[in-house]
């Protein structure tokens, strides 16, 4: 078994009660939370979809997941929470500050661990910087990179153009 598939098999089966909480939610029938739909491995690091959960069953998903880093560890050494932008939250992006807060206050207590916000809506955590996949610990780099050389070829493309300017 791939450590990816290990880290997977090992947060699902923690994700099990958040996953008869999220059942109890009023909304359940339109948007419901599933394991099955709202974890998945992407760039060998597992993903937690936080959408579809209220604040009370986004803390015991972030409570499962931090305990099978305390415990058994991960084999990726970094789990990427999927928050959202808050578009839909009244005062902003709830789920997100609340991952924020709580995995900062968790990191507190833990020798190497580390948050890292990054894009629109994902937390990541990573329990070993040294030893986490590069997808997660330099994701601002490769993206600054791709705008820089966007923006360059577009200049490029101006100055290059005859009867411009």
């Amino acid at each position: 078994m791939s450590s990816t598939a290990s880290d997977y098999t090992r947060i699902v089966a923690a994700l099990d009660q958040v996953e008869a909480s999220a059942r109890d939610q009023r909304w359940d029938g339109e948007r419901p939370w599933r394991r099955a739909t709202h974890v998945w491995v992407d760039y060998g690091v597992v993903l937690i979809d936080m959408h579809d959960l209220s604040a009370k069953v986004a803390k015991k998903a972030i409570q499962a997941v931090t305990s099978v880093a305390r415990e058994v560890g991960l084999e990726a050494h970094a789990v990427v929470f999927v928050t959202g932008r808050g578009r839909h939250s009244a005062g902003g992006p709830v789920l997100r500050e609340l991952t924020v807060r709580r995995l900062q206050a968790m990191a507190e207590d833990e020798d190497r661990w580390m948050v890292q916000v990054s894009g629109a809506g994902r937390v990541t955590l990573i329990t070993d910087p040294d030893r986490a996949p590069p997808s997660v610990t330099r994701p601002a780099r490769s993206g600054l990179f791709i705008m820089l050389l966007v923006v360059g070829l577009g200049i490029w493309v101006c100055l290059g153009m005859p009867g411009v300017g």
